[in-house]
């Protein structure tokens, strides 16, 4: 046996032994096939402990992992076959039948899982499956995308590489649909960008499959990526004007046209209750919560931390050694941005369009700063960037915490020793969050 197949073994038994181990190790390795599988390994290991917290309310709260598991039960369960293609055929005809699912991935996994195997437990390690190749996919190519040995503002750096760490962790997956339409997304407009392969816009186009929403979601990246328009000058215009004239637009218009679908009347319908419904959590979240980085973020905070970072990227960095990488990321940004802004009436639209816009500036930071030596090429550095990003980093500090707090709320113990023990025993398994109450 060879030494590298000797190494890779021991590498798979790692994982097993300690998943965060495994995962350490293969990112030291400096292989991007082997760090993208080894994330691949461990988004797998990390969705499979979740039933084993998701069959109760983490926090006594239903949350959509718990949902998405009930409903594939109930519902699910010794279905037929056939009622099962009839209903298939409904959602892709934009008519989802009552009580079914409305979106094809969930109602394929939902049946896989339980309707064939009975096997509540592989509910979340198909979603796990699913989101780890594309997450996995993306995250290497993003990683290869930085200079990591240019040893260019470290400080900074390190700091925006942590957060967009920590912006989209495989936890995200509990939502089931949203996510993993954004990581589908991500790496299909990334592939498209190395090798102009057709097949990587029609696979944009398939997080409709995961989720509907995604009709509103991916505005902003399909119109930069079939238009071929990579100019961010333009794109920049259109953001500042969005700024402006997001609170103007009329709801009513957009209501009625979405609504000329049963399923469109049922989406638009939910995210503008949602929209309410979110303001009534706010007012009474903002009385309750005591952790200020909750309200930072239920307050949207960041997304002006954002705004203001766009803005800066465009007056001080977009001019200093910007490639068609760069301007290709910074159109996606901007333009995911801008329809984030011109859907502020719709909560939950506005809110997950600023998501992935966010990551992807996160993303386009840590590439530009990697490679530029600003204090060197850019007169006065120290007020026209330093201090900038400073202030950007202090402000970014709530989200990190918040974003930390959902990863110890939604992240197993056994991620980081023996797996088995709550794959053979799911009672037994607990979140990091629960194992530190209970030590304290």
């Amino acid at each position: 046996m060879s030494l590298v197949k000797k190494n890779q073994k021991y590498h798979i038994i790692l994982f097993f032994f300690s998943p965060i181990l495994g995962l350490i190790y293969g990112l030291k390795n400096g292989s991007l096939n082997i760090i993208r599988w080894s994330i691949f390994l461990y988004t797998v290991i990390y969705g499979s402990l979740f039933y084993s917290f998701f069959s109760v309310n983490i926090g006594d709260r239903a949350n959509d992992g718990t949902r998405h598991i009930a409903k594939a039960i109930s519902h699910y369960q010794y279905l037929d076959f056939s009622i099962w293609l009839e209903e298939l055929w409904a959602i892709l005809t934009l008519a989802p039948i009552n009580d079914t699912n409305s979106d094809v991935f969930i109602h394929v996994v939902s049946y896989i899982s339980i309707g064939v195997f009975n096997t509540p437990f592989l509910f979340f390690t198909l979603v796990a499956i699913v989101y780890g190749y594309f997450f996995s996919g993306a995250m290497a190519k993003i990683i290869s995308y930085i200079d990591w040995k240019s040893g260019y503002n470290k400080f900074y750096v390190y700091f925006f590489v942590i957060l967009f760490i920590l912006w989209m962790q495989p936890h995200n997956m509990q939502t089931v649909r949203t996510w993993t339409g954004m990581w589908v997304l991500i790496y299909a407009v990334l592939s498209y960008h190395e090798t102009k392969n057709k097949k990587y816009m029609i696979l944009a186009l398939c997080p409709l499959l995961i989720h509907i929403g995604y009709a509103l979601l991916g505005l902003g990246v399909w119109l930069v990526l079939f238009s071929g328009f990579r100019n961010p000058k333009i794109y920049f215009i259109i953001f500042i004007l969005s700024i402006f004239v997001s609170n103007a637009i009329e709801q009513a218009g957009f209501l009625d046209f979405a609504s000329q679908t049963e399923l469109g009347a049922n989406k638009s319908k939910s995210y503008y209750t949602d929209d309410e419904r979110e303001e009534e959590r706010e007012e009474a979240s903002l009385e309750s919560d005591t952790n200020f980085y909750k309200k930072y973020t239920k307050l949207g905070i960041h997304h002006y931390v954002l705004s203001a970072m766009i803005i800066f990227i465009f007056i001080n960095l977009r001019k200093r050694g910007f490639g068609k990488l760069e301007n290709t990321l910074f159109s996606y940004a901007l333009a995911e941005a801008s329809f984030a802004n011109f859907f502020a009436f719709l909560y939950a639209v506005k809110n997950r369009s600023w998501t992935i816009a966010g990551f992807i500036i996160i993303v386009l930071m840590v590439i530009v700063l990697s490679k530029q030596n600003l204090a060197k090429e850019i007169p006065f550095a120290a007020i026209k960037v330093k201090l900038p990003l400073l202030v950007i980093m202090i402000l970014f500090l709530p989200l990190a915490l918040y974003f930390l707090s959902s990863f110890l709320l939604y992240t197993g113990l056994n991620t980081f020793m023996l797996p088995i023990i709550t794959w053979v025993f799911p009672e037994s398994g607990i979140t990091i969050r629960e194992a530190i109450g209970l030590i304290l």
